[in-house]
This record gives structure tokens, sequence and C-alpha cells, in this order.
């Protein structure tokens, strides 16, 4: 009677760890939305784990973003192989619970079924119609890393060439310094309405994108000192300096850049639990003060770009900007381990570290 209780609770459990794992599989890769299944998000959780351990032994930021770089594609492709184990195991403890023999001849089954190898052979009906199922999850699960993979690496490319091109305006790495001088070098800087249409489309992708494959946001660039979350701030603390404080004429497309964005990264905080402010008001704090804002200001007056005369106006305008996008940016900083430009690093008041994040 006791083993009898044994083998039908292995089975629940078996069955329940099947479609758990599809379950989780399906929301990782089918579903079209922000969806974080558990076994997806301890799966990252433990690379993230490696991660902040490798930071610990690497003292060197290129080491370490080279290191970040490899560890993002090895844990989207070993999701699979959890997902894997997880069948593997749900199906050994069916057949372990119809009495397929002992445990050890159960796990052989089923990893002989789910890879199609045919190495044990299954007795009885019941058990023939289980390695049949188990052997289509398995070629199931083989289709969807093939369609899923490519997707992947087509929005990671989507996203990489605009960041490259930003390089060619705000240097490596990005700063919006470098950005509006050359900007103005050139004699683009009352014409770039197109720059910004460009990345208001950009954020608008990276939202879809990276709130639908959350794997995404832990994928590096392509070189050292490139960071796709780096050059998104830049491109935003330009748009906002350009609204406030370059003196050309207020750009509408500027204003839907800086809404696009902060849209876009605020919507990536919350798929990573990042607390930030949903309602941010002039009162809230900014990573950065006056003192900053005043250096940057007399960097730029330096280059030769035009500034307007009130420059406390111009302060309280910019940080009316920055603070949509502020904490949501500098959240994901962490989070992510991305290591900050100079704009970022050398000149935040509140370290990232510092910033809190919902359990």
């Amino acid at each position: 009677m006791v083993n009898t209780a044994v083998e039908i609770i292995a089975r629940i459990v078996g069955g329940l760890m099947v479609v758990g794992t599809l379950w989780s599989a399906t929301l990782t890769v089918v579903v079209p939305r922000a969806e974080r299944p558990r076994i997806t998000r301890y799966h990252f959780k433990l690379m993230g784990l490696v991660s902040k351990t490798a930071h610990r032994i690497l003292k060197s930021p290129a080491r370490r973003d080279r290191f970040d770089a490899r560890l993002a594609p090895f844990g989207l492709v070993t999701l699979s192989f959890v997902w894997t184990v997880h069948i593997t195991v749900g199906f050994a403890l069916i057949f372990w619970g119809q009495g397929t023999g002992g445990f050890l001849d159960a796990v052989i089954l089923s990893g002989s079924s789910l890879t199609t190898l045919g190495v044990s052979n299954a007795e009885g009906f019941s058990t023939l119609i289980l390695v049949c199922v188990e052997a289509l999850i398995g070629l199931g699960i083989v289709g969807l890393m093939i369609s899923y993979l490519p997707t992947v690496y087509s929005a990671y490319l989507d996203r990489e060439i605009a960041v490259a091109r930003l390089e060619n305006r705000a240097g490596r790495p990005s700063h919006p310094v470098t950005f509006l001088h050359r900007s103005n070098r050139i004699g683009c800087l009352n014409e770039m309405d197109q720059v910004w249409t460009e990345w208001e489309n950009w954020f608008l992708e990276i939202e879809e994108t990276h709130s639908t494959h959350t794997s995404l946001s832990f994928f590096r660039s392509a070189a050292h000192g490139r960071s796709w979350l780096q050059a998104a701030g830049v491109v935003l603390d330009s748009a906002a300096l350009m609204q406030s404080t370059v003196d050309v004429d207020r750009s509408p497309r500027a204003a839907l850049c800086i809404r696009s964005g902060f849209v876009a990264l605020g919507s990536l905080a919350d798929t990573f639990k990042i607390a930030r402010p949903k309602r941010p008001t002039l009162q809230d704090p900014i990573s950065i003060d006056r003192a900053v804002f005043a250096e940057l200001c007399g960097e730029l007056q330096a280059l030769g770009i035009p500034l307007k005369e009130d420059l406390d106006q111009a302060w309280q305008d910019f940080a009316g900007w920055r603070v949509n996008y502020d904490a949501a940016l500098f959240g994901l900083f962490e989070y992510l381990r991305i290591e900050p430009g100079a704009w970022f690093g050398d000149h935040i008041c509140v370290p990232a570290a510092d910033i809190p994040r919902i359990a």
C-alpha cells in the first residue's frame, strides 16, 4: 500500500515537472510579452551569480566585459539543456511510478525517449505511449530553440547597428559632449530630427524585443567600451540638453525621443522588478548635481556650442527631463552589471549599488 502511494506521488510530481517545464519553455519562446517563468528566471539568476563572482575575481573592466559577453550566450544555449533535464527527470518519475525497474532504469528510458536514441525499450502499451509523447516533446524543444536563437540574434544585430552608428557621433565610450560637439562641427546641430526619429524607433524596438526576450538585455556589445544601455543614456541626455540648455529651437522629435526612451527603460526596469518612481516629479533626486551640470556647460561653451543665457532655468529644465529616466537607467546599469561610461560613472552622486530593487 505504501509503495502504491509513493508510485502515485512520483507520477504526479513527474507530470507536474513536465507540464511546468513545457509551460516555462512556451512562455519564454512563444508568448510575445514580458513573461518571466520560474525556470527561466532562476536560470538567469544563476548566471547573474556567476557574473557577480567573476566580477569579484576579475579586476579589469575589459576582462569583466569579455567574461559577461561570453556568459550571456552560454546562459541562453544552456537554457534548453535545463529544460531537457527537467523533462527527463519528470518522465523518469512517471516511468518509475509505473514500475519500470529501478529509478536508474527509468532515467535511462526517459533519456533514450527524449533524445530518440532508442537505447532502451519500453514495456507495456501505456509506457510506449508515454515514450512517444516524450520523443515528440524532445523534437519540439529542438524546434523551439532552432526558431528562437535566430530571432534573438536578429534582434541583437538590429540593436547593435544603431549603437555602432552612434559611435561615429559620440565616440567610444559615448559621451553627450562628444555627441553635441561633432554634430555642431558638421553643421547639423539645428537639423537633428532624423537622429531623434531613428532613436525613437530604436527605443520602441528595444521595449518590444528586450521585454519579450529578456536574455537580450544581458548580451554585451561586440566591442569593449560600447554598450547599448550607455548609448541609450547618452542619446537621452543629449536630447535633454538640446531641449533645455543648447540655444537652438526646441524639437518635438527630441521630446518624442525622450518619451520613447523613458517608457522603454521603465518597461525594462519593471520587467526585472527594479524599483523606480512610477510618476516622477521635479522634487525627485537625479544622479548628477548642479555643479556637474555647470561643469558640463563650461565644456560645451569651450567647444563653441551656443547655450541659453539663463543656465539656472536650463538646469531645472534638464533635471525635469532627466528625472523621467534616471532611476530606471541606473537601476538597469546595476542590475545588468554594465559599466557606465565617463559621463555616468565619474559624476554619479548616488552609487548604483545603493539603488533599491524589489526582491
